[in-house]
């Protein structure tokens, strides 16, 4: 230690002359004595290389993504800009369902609200709490766990931790957590509606332009959850376990769902081929679940409901939802859990499947299930909404990148809440002329328009 004090004493003298501070002196003195009391040794230079780089604040490992983040972000101007939205009276409790176009490019909206006066159904009565067994004598001897063992079974491992698990062991450790976190797969308190089982039905024809022309009201448990305007004048309407086609406001057919798809299958895409050379089919998706792992199969109709086939089995439409569409002899299926669409012929034949999910390229489709919906425009170019992100975007038939239309306000569409299952849901209506472009806010329960630009415009469209 003295051959130490003295080799400091001759730094202090030199450090003096050469233009270092006093104190910065002292502190190489005391990280050298600190170092030297840890290790019983002086550090190396490799070793003081290590140092520096792990405590250098200029070289943090992600001050790199740090700075990415802190990057403007890239302005991206669309074909569209969103204008004012179409807003119907509802009436009391009132939601919009759906929408879909007519043959004269009036808008569809499937509604639901409740007559005043109606009273609310009171909550179920809670069941009592089970009572405790006074006798301890019945009750056979529990050996309390160890501590550990106790820490073990109730600790909720991160995410982090999750990861570096052996894949067996993941999904078993994923469940667990979700469980102990009273979320997915754990039991969960379904939300009360004091109106389950009151609410009414009925579609409004809207113009363009917001005005109601006239309403359809829906009987015998018939509930407008998908609808599809034929350019015939036939409009299809399919829920509430039923499949109906009306002509001038009158039923002309409508059957039981629930005899063909069973009593659990859940209505969740329909699409009519109006190809006047071909058999017009009538295509329709029954899922289980309501979840990001839910699956469709889809079935084909003759037009007049009859002959139903199952030709497609397990698509991947998150929450109840598949959009399908038909062009050309194909039959369309947006497998928004997947990020992509899949073209099959009539016989259910895959013919190509094309989009991936990318959450960096406008090419490709973000948020957690996309493209939730689609339309065609005119010459076959197909418009995609992405829930969440709120973006519209067109591409050709067989999946070529077109541009970018534009985006409309999605606020709170992604945050988990009880209705985020109904967020991965915004039918998108293109005009013919492609002027105007309908997209379905499912919160706020009006229309959202995009308008083609018209010159310059102040307002622009940023990258989420």
């Amino acid at each position: 230690m003295k051959t130490i004090a003295l080799a400091l004493g001759f730094l202090l003298i030199f450090t003096g002359s050469s233009g270092f501070t006093d104190d910065s002196v002292k502190q190489v003195g005391k990280e050298s004595e600190k170092e030297q009391s840890e290790s019983g040794k002086p550090k190396t230079s490799e070793e003081e290389s290590k140092k520096k780089t792990k405590t250098d604040p200029e070289k943090k490992p992600d001050s790199k993504k740090k700075e990415e983040e802190e990057k403007p972000k890239k302005e991206l101007v669309g074909t569209h800009i969103e204008v004012d939205p179409i807003r119907i009276p509802l009436g009391n409790q009132g939601k919009i369902k759906t929408m879909a176009m007519d043959q004269d490019g009036n808008l569809l909206l499937g509604i639901s609200w409740v007559p005043k006066g109606t009273k609310p159904r009171k909550p179920p009565a809670e069941d009592p709490p089970a009572e405790k067994d006074s006798d301890e004598d019945k009750k056979p001897e529990s050996k309390e766990k160890p501590e550990s063992e106790k820490d073990k079974s109730s600790k909720i491992l991160t995410m982090e931790e999750i990861r570096k698990l052996p894949p067996a062991e993941r999904r078993r450790a994923m469940m667990e957590r979700r469980k102990k976190m009273k979320g997915r797969g754990g039991k969960k308190k379904k939300k009360f509606d004091p109106f389950e089982g009151l609410y009414h039905f009925a579609i409004k024809v809207v113009s363009p332009e917001g005005k109601v022309l006239s309403s359809l009201t829906m009987e015998e448990g018939l509930e407008p959850l998908i609808i599809h305007g034929a350019a015939d004048g036939v409009m299809y309407v399919a829920g509430g376990g039923k499949l109906a086609a009306f002509r001038n406001g009158s039923r002309i057919k409508m059957i039981d769902t629930k005899k063909i798809a069973g009593d659990k299958a859940l209505l969740s895409g329909m699409v009519v081929d109006e190809d006047p050379s071909g058999k017009q089919h009538i295509f329709v998706a029954f899922g289980t679940g309501r979840s990001l792992r839910a699956t469709e199969d889809i079935f084909r109709f003759d037009r007049g409901f009859v002959k139903p086939k199952k030709i497609i089995e397990e698509q991947f439409g998150c929450c109840g939802h598949l959009d399908l569409e038909v062009r050309d002899g194909e039959l369309l299926v947006a497998e928004n859990s997947r990020h992509r669409v899949n073209r099959y012929d009539f016989d259910g034949k895959l013919i190509e499947r094309w989009g991936e999910r990318d959450r960096t390229n406008i090419e490709g489709f973000a948020a957690c299930c996309n493209p939730c919906n689609t339309d065609f425009g005119a010459d076959g170019v197909l418009y995609t909404a992405e829930s969440g992100v709120g973006r519209v975007k067109k591409f050709s038939q067989k999946g070529k990148f077109l541009g970018f239309v534009g985006y409309i306000d999605t606020t709170e569409y992604d945050k988990g809440s009880g209705l985020a299952s109904q967020s991965c849901y915004i039918p998108i209506e293109v005009a013919s002329d492609e002027e105007r472009i309908y997209v379905m806010d499912v919160r706020e329960h009006i229309i959202r328009v995009l308008e083609k630009r018209r010159g310059d415009s102040a307002k622009v469209a940023l990258i989420k």
